[in-house]
Parts: structure tokens; sequence; C-alpha cells
């Protein structure tokens, strides 16, 4: 049991009451058992009964009524009233009580208000630091709850933008190989069960995801005879899991637009990198016959928008993303951090 549980999940309320009391009386509790001057048991059960009505009056009716509600002023003045009548109640009480016949009223009003207004704040306090703490909880359950919503909604979304891009291909491939679409479409098969079991986990490993990437490379270079591709890894893999798809926009873009060029010699480099807790992704890509293409709305659009919204959901302050176009390159860098 974590200690927080004990004070404030509800299964321990009568726990904590007890420890309360028992706090608060420690002194009467030591006189029934003798190591301290004994206190009459029916001055005790009224001292005691008076304080457990001002507390949970305040606890259970105040604090719900007025407190809660932002009525502070209202809450004040109610508490104000409860700690008044309580102490003229105990005072009225026991200022006739033979123990305390000696004693001077101004001194039993000032030992009282400070005894009452010490059990009462610390009540209080108690009460407000668990409605604090519960709020606080349902905050970040709601807060998980909106993540992982707004994670599986744009994961959902890379599978119909995935599949639009393949599909586009096999369509340009059965224009110019058409013998060779079945070869395809068994590739696809391999591709669309990853998305659709391993993808469907919050975490995969790194080498199911690479494995995935290898296949999606062999399945572009089925239709681009002059695609370049080299994919590296650096540093122990092992044991590393990341969100699934989470590299995808990243090779789709890569593989998208470097088609085109020049030369002739379209190339993509991918390479992963571990370095102590950090995992570092870059991609390299030549530039076909478009330009400008990160300030493009067609190449920096849905697939990029979408991998930055996860990192900022899925990784928020720790993570580095810095993509740029240089030289007829444009390349990708990204690290994780915590991995």
């Amino acid at each position: 049991m974590r200690i927080y549980d004990f004070f404030y999940n509800n299964k321990f309320w009568l726990f904590r009451h007890a420890l309360f009391w028992s706090f608060i009386y420690i002194d009467e509790l030591l006189s029934f058992i003798g190591i301290v001057e004994p206190v009459p048991l029916d001055q005790f059960m009224v001292g005691f009964f008076l304080d457990a009505v001002m507390v949970y009056f305040n606890l259970y009716y105040l604090i719900p009524k007025f407190f809660n509600e932002k009525k502070i002023s209202s809450y004040i003045l109610f508490t104000g009233l409860s700690l008044i009548i309580n102490i003229i109640l105990v005072v009225g009480i026991f200022y006739h009580v033979d123990e305390y016949e000696e004693l001077e009223l101004v001194y039993d009003l000032i030992f009282a208000l400070a005894f009452t207004s010490g059990l009462l704040g610390l009540a209080i306090a108690a009460k407000i630091s668990k409605i604090n703490f519960t709020k606080q909880k349902e905050l970040r359950e709601l807060e998980y709850v909106k993540h992982e919503a707004e994670v599986n909604n744009l994961k959902k979304q890379i599978n119909p933008h995935f599949l639009f891009n393949v599909l586009n291909n096999m369509y340009v491939q059965s224009k110019e190989s058409p013998t060779e679409v079945p070869e395809t479409i068994l590739k696809l098969s391999d591709l669309m069960r990853y998305q659709t079991y391993d993808a469907s986990k919050n975490e995969v490993a790194l080498s199911k995801e690479i494995e995935f990437i290898n296949q999606y490379i062999d399945f572009e270079k089925m239709r681009r005879e002059h695609l370049q591709v080299s994919i590296d890894s650096h540093g122990s893999m092992n044991n590393i899991s990341i969100p699934p798809l989470l590299f995808l926009s990243f090779i789709e873009n890569a593989c998208k637009h470097s088609s085109g060029t020049t030369s002739n010699k379209d190339w993509i480099h991918i390479k992963w990198s571990k370095e102590n807790d950090k995992l570092i992704f870059d991609c390299s890509n030549s530039i076909g016959s478009r330009s400008g293409f990160i300030n493009d709305d067609e190449y920096s659009g849905f697939g990029l928008d979408n991998v930055k919204k996860r990192l900022e959901l899925l990784f928020p302050n720790k993570h580095t993303l810095n993509i740029k176009e240089e030289n007829d390159t444009f390349s990708v860098h990204l690290e994780l951090l915590d991995i």
C-alpha cells in the first residue's frame, strides 16, 4: 500500500479518522491507561462529542455547500460561528466542574480557543488536501483519456493515409509492370498484417518496426529501379520499444519526394542509433523535380503534421525534431529521450 493511498483512498477513511482523533486526544487516551493524570470519562465524552459535531459539520456540510461552491465569505462566517459556539459550550459546561473551579474564565477561553482552533484547522487542512488530491487525480485521468484518444485517433489516420499511398503506387505499377502486381499484393498483405495486429498495440519492439520499414522499402523498390536505399542501425537496439508506426510518415515522404532527380539517382538513407538513453533517427533523401518542400503544403502536410502531433503527445519535452532542406537533400533528425 502506498502512503498516499492511506491518506486519500476512501476505503481507509475509518482508519484515517481513528488516527486523527487518537492524535487529538492522545493525552486523554494515555490517562485511561494510567500514564498521565486521569481525565474524568464524562468530561472526555462530552468534549469529544462537541468537537466531533463541529468538525464533521464543517467537513460534510460547510465545505461542500460553501467552500466547494466558491462561497468563501459564507464559509468563513459559518466556520467562525461553529468555532465560537463550540468554545462557549465547552467552557460553559466544564467551568463548573470541580477540577476547573479555581481556574480563571479567561484562561479557559484562551485554552479552549487554541485547542479547538488547532483541531478544526487540522481537520479542514486534511479535508481540503484530500479534495485537491482528488481533483488533480481526476484531471490527470481526464488528461490521460484525452491523450489516449488523440494518440489513437492520429494512429488510426495513418492507416488510410498509408493505404492511399500504396494503392496509388500499385495503380502506377499496374500500368507499367502489370505482371508484377500479384507479388506486390502479397507484399501489401504483409504490410497490412503488421498495421492490423502489431500497430494496434501501444508499443512494439523497435526491431519489428525496422522490419516493417524494410518491407515498405522493398515494396517501393518494386516500382523504382533507380532507387537506392540504405538502412542502418548503430548501438544496442535490444529491448527498445516505441509507439508503432512512429517513423512511417518520414519514410513515406522520403519515398514520395526522392523520385524525379535529374541524375536518375534517387536515394534514401535511413539510420537508427542508440546513445545512452537517447534513440536517434535520421532520414535523408534526394529531392526530386519539386523544390521548397519545407514550405510546401503538399510535402509537409498530413503525414508530417500527424507525426509532429503524435510526438508532442507521446514524448512531451522529451524529443527534438529537426527538418531541413539543404543542397538538394531533405533530411529529418529526430531524438527521443528516456528510451
